[in-house]
């Protein structure tokens, strides 16, 4: 009888921690500001023109909700919005200097496990699905660095779309006078981020050529977010 129970109490022990463990989870809520770094993968089949350095730096906030147990698994759901700069390609040219303007908002659910470093900080890789919507609020800003090279549109420019956005990325957090966390985010957009093409007219010194503007937008965010706790279930430890 002693060799049996002592078989299965170690068993037991275990099963009742992971019990708890299972027990033990708590709900965040988050809010973050800070900045993106959006890059233009023009549609080849529609636009064969591409600009030397792609990314632009564009605003960003976030409002999210964190749920999550002790030593397991966070899930994420984020709302996050912003600005998207899309610089026109020009035949010939590296640069432009002329620029799309959209606004954009994001619905971003994902998963990550959570890898504690000490009692006060963590850092939790994850995987995130979601929608984005993405609005031209009007005609393209004129930023020209060279005079010579300007760039027009037609009224197609008002244009509005829904897509899929698929994304990851690392969150690290920590406590500076409040629960908060550093957060580097990657999202692609799967299918063009246009529902038509935008027609525009490149003028050059050279020669003036009609254009068509379609592709994949990939962003990468880098925000910074302060936590609020909002409801605990079980014996749970934050280690903020």
């Amino acid at each position: 009888m002693r060799k049996i129970v002592s078989k299965i109490a170690p068993v037991v022990f275990c099963i009742f921690c992971c019990f708890n463990q299972a027990q033990a989870q708590e709900l965040l809520g988050n809010v973050g500001i800070g900045i993106g770094y959006d890059a233009f993968l023009p549609d080849k089949n529609v636009l064969e023109y591409n600009s030397k350095w792609p990314f632009q730096l564009s605003p960003q906030a976030v409002l999210g909700l964190r749920y999550g147990a002790k030593n397991g698994f966070d899930f994420f759901m984020d709302a996050g919005v912003g600005i998207t700069r899309i610089q026109f390609p020009v035949p010939d040219e590296n640069k432009s200097g002329n620029f799309l303007n959209q606004f954009n908002l994001r619905f971003m659910a994902g998963s990550g496990p959570r890898m504690e470093l000490n009692e006060k900080s963590a850092i939790i890789p994850f995987i995130q699905l979601g929608g984005g919507f993405y609005s031209n609020w009007g005609n393209a800003t004129q930023q020209n660095n060279n005079s010579d090279i300007s760039v027009t549109t037609t009224k197609d420019v008002l244009n509005s779309r829904w897509v899929v956005l698929a994304g990851g990325g690392v969150d690290w957090e920590f406590y500076a006078y409040v629960p908060s966390s550093i957060n580097l985010q990657f999202t692609y957009t799967p299918m063009n981020i246009f529902e038509n093409p935008i027609a525009y007219t490149a003028t050059t010194p050279k020669a003036s050529t009609d254009l068509l503007l379609q592709g994949k937008l990939l962003q990468v965010m880098f925000t910074f977010r302060v936590y609020l706790s909002l409801k605990k279930w079980g014996d749970y430890r934050q280690y903020y």
